[in-house]
């Protein structure tokens, strides 16, 4: 049954509410809806992936083409796509689009029994609809018609998900397990993003992939990089630079017919807090078979975590759960990023493929006992040996029975243990019984990670927050010279940290300056940090800053007993700005069906940008390479030609992505050369060091000019 209007609105949420109960996991499959029971997988034949800052959060734009290659249907079937997928809980879908032929039919939003009912009329008349709806939080399905058995549909996905913050990066995570189900696998997917003056050096954690700077065809800049099938299940990050101001203030607004939104994101105690140096203890307790985080990108989102949370003044250390447990140095060493980076090129990552967790315990426990200033333990960890409670209870008594206090263990369990113990009339997963308790007796923390559903690197912040100190009392408060501002969200980000912005999304009425007042208790003392900012420091957002809240008020009403009156303004919140909630769908029709064809909807993949490095014929038989790349305090070069030339006839010169000369560097030989090998420290020809952002290493020989993008952080 199907409604329309607002009547049996509630009659329809319940039986909506039967329906989420059964959603199945995540799977591609194509069937023929004239013989309904012969489903078989389908085929992902390729996919795009394009990325946009925003602001507090990014836009995303999934690009994908379905078929049903390798099946056993045949050319003359009429099929019907069924991709079902998750997404974090707090993305919001905001279009979707259907290629039919060349044409792009931009869906229009109903509510969802409306749009049901259309969508399986035309199926049974064969035309060409696609469907998008929300199956519960976080869970999607479309459904596409007709696809031949010989031929592909393409489709475009939008939705705002919010970025991980910190002091000085806004990191964003790339969908790339929704890649995964496909008969025949994808080899490769390709990413696209848009840095601006605000959003600057993108850069990815998986330094072995290359963002490389382009143009596209309006003359805009975009990084494009390959992505291998290699990293789908752990996706790497995309990193830009925080563009916070000195005040540790980041503040953008858009009006609309005389509605007014703003996003904020403040330094809680400003840009420079007070800071009492830290010390670290990292135990990695690594059980492959226990997780789905390989162990590359434990340890190198480890190394960014390191790198973010901790400043030269800290002091870390780094222990590996083996036989014998030893710490990387004997003492305290300094979280400098290049330590930081000596340390982790030392350990690698490979890791024991089991767990030594007493035996971590003990070696960290005696090391921090063993230094005048003490520290804290950060255990991360995927083992379950000691889950029940027998276990538990006993390793917790040898804990206590050790001489002084116990210094704070912050647990971070990564496991995705099938393992249950019921104790004292709680269920818990793998060992979370024990580390609870670890915590709990050590004034620690305990953080689980969900690998399908939340970040790594957000989930080691929550992690690192544990070190730096306690808000025992916190308001932001935001207001207008002569105005308020009402509607407020302060996102959920996790334990509040003086190193990581609070994040706030409302409404405003009246005239600038704008003042955000941040005020409580920090490590027991009060505070007061308070920012005006006059309207031309602000920057202009777009429309999806009032999509963005938008779907904060719709999450907060589905939280609620879903009333008529309820579900109506979900509906007309939902419809006015184009977010998918419950109770709406996406349906594109064709043109004879009532579609409209968007002919200002630009196809990223259909013009590939194109290189802004001159492209002189037979320049890829040189080979040029950088490591590290992205770096911070140097990179070495290395340059090897086609054919051995005169030293003196080449030139190595460093440029910016607006074409400007930061550095000419200088051959360290003589002579005939076929490979050159440089250094460049990050400076300019007067030895400043750069700022953050992509360069060019452009090679020019008598036989061809050759380019290579370098990435520097700071």
């Amino acid at each position: 049954m199907f409604f329309r209007g607002w009547q049996g609105l509630l009659l329809g949420t319940l039986l909506l509410g039967v329906a989420l109960e059964s959603a199945a996991q995540d799977y591609l499959i194509v069937r023929n809806p004239e013989v309904n029971w012969w489903t078989e997988e389908g085929t992902l034949e390729e996919a795009y992936i394009s990325v946009r800052p925003k602001g507090l959060y990014m836009e995303y734009g999934l690009y994908l083409t379905f078929s049903a290659r390798h099946t056993g249907f045949s050319s003359s079937d009429q099929l019907e796509v069924e991709y079902r997928f998750s997404l974090p809980g707090e993305a919001l879908l905001t279009d979707s689009w259907l290629w039919v032929g060349d044409d792009i039919i931009r869906a229009e939003i109903l509510d969802v029994w409306t749009a049901s009912s259309i969508y399986e009329d035309i199926v049974d008349r064969r035309r060409d609809p696609s469907l998008l709806f929300e199956r519960g939080p976080g869970e999607y399905e479309l459904r596409i018609y007709p696809m031949r058995g010989d031929e592909t549909r393409k489709v475009k996905l939008t939705y705002l998900l919010p970025a991980t913050w910190t002091q000085t990066e806004v990191q964003a995570a790339l969908p790339l397990s929704l890649l995964q189900h496909s008969l025949v696998p994808l080899d490769e997917a390709h990413l696209l993003t848009y840095p601006d003056d605000r959003w600057r050096a993108p850069r990815l954690s998986e330094e072995q992939i290359a963002l490389t700077p382009q143009v596209d065809e309006d003359g805009d800049s975009v990084h494009v990089a390959t992505l291998p099938k290699a990293v789908f299940a752990d996706p790497p990050t995309l990193t830009f630079d925080a563009p916070l101001t000195e005040e540790g203030l980041f503040l953008q607004r858009y009006e609309e017919q005389g509605e007014a939104w703003y996003e904020l994101a403040m330094m809680p105690l400003g840009s420079e807090p007070s800071h009492t140096a830290r010390r670290a203890a990292v135990l990695i307790d690594y059980e492959g078979a226990k997780t789905s985080t390989s162990a590359s990108a434990l340890m190198g989102d480890l190394r960014a975590a390191l790198q973010t949370h901790l400043t030269p003044s800290d002091s870390f250390n780094v222990f590996l759960s083996r036989l014998q447990v030893t710490p990387a140095a004997p003492r305290w060493l300094p979280a400098h990023p290049d330590t930081i980076d000596q340390v982790f090129d030392t350990l690698g990552t490979a890791l024991s493929s089991y767990s030594n967790l007493p035996g971590l315990l003990a070696a960290g426990l005696a090391f921090v006992e063993a230094q005048p200033q003490g520290g804290d333990l950060l255990l991360l960890s995927s083992s379950d040996q000691v889950g029940a409670s027998e276990v538990a209870n006993s390793l917790l008594a040898d804990l206590r029975a050790q001489p002084g206090l116990l210094p704070p263990v912050h647990v971070f369990d990564f496991t995705e243990s099938t393992q249950y113990h019921t104790i004292g009339g709680e269920t818990y997963r793998g060992n979370e019984y024990f580390y609870t308790n670890l915590a709990k007796i050590s004034a620690g923390t305990y953080v689980r990670h969900w690998h399908q559903t939340t970040d790594l690197r957000g989930s080691l912040s929550t992690l690192f927050a544990g070190l730096e100190g306690t808000f025992t009392a916190f308001d932001l408060y935001t207001s207008l010279d002569d105005g308020v501002c009402y509607g407020r969200f302060t996102l959920d980000t996790g334990a509040l940290s003086p190193t990581r912005p609070v994040l706030q999304v409302g409404q405003y009425v009246g005239t600038f300056p704008f003042t955000a007042e941040a005020a409580g208790l920090y490590n027991g003392q009060t505070f007061v940090h308070d920012v005006d900012v006059e309207a031309a420091d602000a920057f202009e957002a777009d429309s999806t800053l009032a999509q963005f809240w938008t779907s904060q008020q719709i999450s907060l009403l589905e939280s609620q007993a879903p009333t008529n009156d309820r579900v109506a303004q979900i509906i007309n919140y939902s419809l006015d700005r184009r977010v998918l909630s419950l109770y709406t769908a996406f349906l594109a029709l064709e043109v004879e069906q009532g579609g409209e064809v968007c002919v200002t909807c630009g196809d990223e993949t259909d013009n590939p940008p194109v290189g802004v490095e001159d492209q002189t014929p037979g320049r890829t038989e040189a080979q040029l390479s950088a490591y590290p790349n992205p770096f911070r305090s140097y990179a070495v070069l290395v340059v090897e030609l086609p054919a051995p030339v005169e030293a003196a006839d080449v030139t190595f010169e460093i440029y910016d992505v607006m074409g400007r000369r930061v550095r000419t560097l200088q051959p360290p030989t003589h002579g005939p050369q076929q490979r050159f090998e440089l250094r460049w420290e990050g400076t300019n020809d007067a030895g400043a060091a750069v700022a953050s952002g992509t360069y060019l290493l452009v090679v020019t020989t008598p036989t061809g000019r050759y380019t290579l993008a370098l990435t520097r952080v700071r």
